[in-house]
């Protein structure tokens, strides 16, 4: 059990070392006042069609880190915009909305600075697109001589001669 005058000097070291916290904290704000450090950049990114000015909305926006480690994930707004805040750095994004194609961008964000990006996107090829493309010219041309010629057999054939 403490006696009263050790319980009063316990007390009065126990407030001053809470006043000196306050004052500590007071310069430590009033530090960050006057040299608040560096100002957060903002990316603002707006999908559209392709071919259009019509703007996607829901797109799912992803801001991956330069490793590809995902730092946020977000959705446009019905004007196909989104604007995050961001620290210094460089930064991927991409953008997503089936049945279009995805896209993506590489961004340097400065301090205190707005970087725009614009992302245009297109329908996905179709399967038969992408086969068709792959077979090469050559391998297109004889496939399409190839239907015209059974297309001709067949009118002959329907014709009885």
């Amino acid at each position: 059990m403490l006696d009263r005058r050790e319980f009063i000097k316990r007390g009065a070291l126990a407030g001053i070392g809470v006043g000196l916290m306050s004052i500590a904290g007071g310069v430590y704000s009033t530090v960050r006042l006057v040299n608040p450090g560096p100002a957060p950049g903002e990316v603002v990114a707006t999908v559209h069609e392709a071919g259009s000015d019509r703007p996607v909305s829901q797109a799912t926006v992803e801001i991956l880190a330069p490793d590809d480690t995902l730092v946020m994930a977000t959705t446009t707004t019905a004007s196909g915009i989104v604007a995050r805040s961001l620290r210094e750095g460089v930064y991927r994004l991409r953008v997503s909305a089936p049945p279009l194609a995805e896209a993506t961008r590489d961004v340097r964000i400065q301090p205190g600075a707005t970087t725009e990006v614009r992302f245009a996107l297109a329908a996905k090829a179709s399967a038969t697109a992408r086969r068709s493309a792959a077979s090469g010219p050559v391998e297109s041309a004889t496939r399409a001589v190839g239907k015209g010629v059974s297309g001709v057999e067949r009118f002959v054939h329907r014709l009885g001669l």
